[in-house]
């Protein structure tokens, strides 16, 4: 069928060569151990009239000085309850309370959480001063220790760990969420957090970035997002090579065989953001059970409801009907 990239069957055998650093597990066994420090919480109730249902403007310690900011939706009672943090798309935000209603009112405690730096109130004071490409993508490239997602996939960490700490919560039945850049921090979390019980990732981004880059360039098909990289080592191509070292740190391709919870997959054979072959990459990698990827033929960068429907039976499956 016409696509955006590789026929179906090739995209189905496809596992990128190797490109993990010989320091990746000691690189971020040194990050997360410097990351202990309290939640400090701070939650401002909010008014919202759905009967049943608790509603808090919440904000926690982050990487360094940075806050993390989201909704958190904990339905009324006194029983423990599974969990679920959820992951915005790049650019973005938590958005709506309603978007993170229908996960509450199916009996989940729901943190949906601004990434730092973009378009909600998450902040990040420890931004790398020196110079990027328009966006996060580049952002403090020049090192693994100075990037922009080193300090986003903590936070993502310490998200689980929050909800984890809360006192209705089965703290061995908190899953991750989100589609696009939500769908890449939901595996990068699920990797670096083993205690994560489930990761459901849409279209996810974040994955497989030498592929990806090589499909963005001058007559590719995405234009967008991964551009960003590409614009940067165009700018100061003698810096080519360590920008690639860096993000080999933070490609979900390299941090899936962490990965131990299970985890569902979608994939649009018409996606011209995250590029099939670059999902298809990094689910390949996967080495946790049981695991799934359902890919959709002509769907582009987007979900669909019969893959929300397969959501909700594995967010049940796994988290409720265990809890």
């Amino acid at each position: 069928m016409p696509g955006v990239d590789w026929p179906l069957e090739r995209l189905r055998r496809y596992v990128p060569p190797p490109s993990a650093p010989d320091d990746l597990d000691a690189f971020w066994a040194e990050t997360l151990a410097g990351q202990t420090h309290p939640f400090d919480a701070h939650a401002e109730p909010v008014d919202y009239p759905v009967d049943g249902l608790t509603v808090e403007n919440v904000s926690f310690a982050g990487f360094g000085r940075g806050r993390v900011a989201g909704w958190l939706l904990t339905p009324r009672g006194g029983e423990e309850l599974p969990g679920l943090v959820v992951f915005h798309g790049y650019t973005g935000n938590r958005g709506a309370v309603f978007d993170a209603a229908a996960w509450a009112l199916q009996g989940f405690v729901v943190l949906a959480i601004d990434v730092r730096g973009q378009t909600g109130y998450s902040t990040d004071p420890d931004a790398d001063p020196r110079g990027h490409a328009l966006g996060w993508m580049t952002q403090g490239v020049q090192s693994p220790a100075t990037y922009y997602y080193r300090r986003v996939y903590v936070d993502c960490v310490r998200a689980v760990r929050y909800v984890q700490s809360l006192p209705r919560v089965r703290a061995d039945r908190v899953g991750c969420t989100g589609i696009s850049q939500g769908g890449g921090l939901t595996l990068a979390a699920a990797a670096l957090e083993p205690s994560t019980a489930l990761a459901m990732a849409e279209v996810p981004y974040l994955c497989d970035f030498p592929r990806a880059v090589q499909i963005a360039g001058p007559d590719g098909l995405v234009k967008t997002i991964y551009g960003e990289i590409a614009a940067y080592c165009r700018a100061f191509p003698d810096r080519c090579a360590q920008v690639f070292q860096t993000l080999s740190y933070f490609d979900v391709v390299n941090l899936a065989p962490r990965i131990r919870c299970p985890t569902l997959v979608s994939v649009g054979l018409w996606d011209d953001i995250c590029p099939p072959s670059t999902v298809f990459g990094a689910y390949h990698r996967l080495t946790c059970e049981p695991r799934k990827l359902d890919d959709y033929p002509f769907l582009e960068h987007s979900s669909t409801s019969t893959h929300r429907d397969e959501q909700v039976r594995w967010a049940w499956r796994h988290l409720h009907e265990r809890a």
